[in-house]
């Protein structure tokens, strides 16, 4: 089992072309991925400025490695603050997890903090955008565009399978008329946005 504590990035620039740093270019720009036999916990993503990605950020906790992922893993205690930038698609940010099904256990990000947050989201989102079901995607590998590459249900943060989640001081802002809201919870424990 792989063990990631205390992980922190802090002042970086994330550009999707011609980058200072490219933590994964053109898709998500802040990420945090755990399941099967990977446990994260203690994380710290700050002062980040990004530009150009897809999502800007991206949290999963999935089965990607189905029945030998069993064991006691997470994905806790993170906290992304002081970031900015824009996002190039209707895909928004993302924190999910996977019910409990199968045999498998639910795989729950929790204890999730973002603070001093502002993106600039395209809009264009439509009532259709707003009423779409999420598909699971239990074992796809964790990455914005596991979700069919459909718009989600909001612009801002689609939060599903969570538990603890705060947003204090994050405001996302759609260039053009957008029908979805700015955050959308599905099955969710003690999610606020203050």
């Amino acid at each position: 089992m792989k063990s990631f504590t205390f992980i922190a990035y802090a002042g970086l620039l994330c550009a999707a072309q011609g980058a200072a740093l490219d933590l994964q270019p053109q898709i998500d720009a802040a990420a945090a991925r755990g399941g099967g036999v990977v446990r994260v916990e203690n994380v710290t993503i700050r002062n980040i400025k990004m530009e150009g990605y897809m999502t800007p950020i991206f949290i999963r906790h999935s089965n990607r490695h189905g029945p030998k992922g069993r064991g006691n893993t997470y994905l806790r205690n993170i906290l992304i603050e002081n970031v900015s930038g824009t996002c190039e698609s209707r895909i928004a940010s993302s924190i999910t997890g996977v019910p409990a099904r199968d045999g498998m256990p639910a795989r729950r990000p929790c204890d999730i903090t973002l603070r001093n947050i502002s993106l600039v989201v395209p809009g264009g989102g439509t009532e259709k955008d707003a009423a779409a079901r999420v598909p699971e995607r239990d074992c796809k590998y964790p990455e914005a565009f596991m979700f069919d590459r459909m718009p989600l249900p909001a612009y801002g943060f689609y939060v599903r399978h969570a538990d603890d989640v705060r947003f204090e001081n994050v405001a996302v802002t759609p260039c053009s008329f957008d029908a979805r809201k700015p955050f959308v919870f599905d099955d969710c424990v003690d999610c606020v946005v203050k």
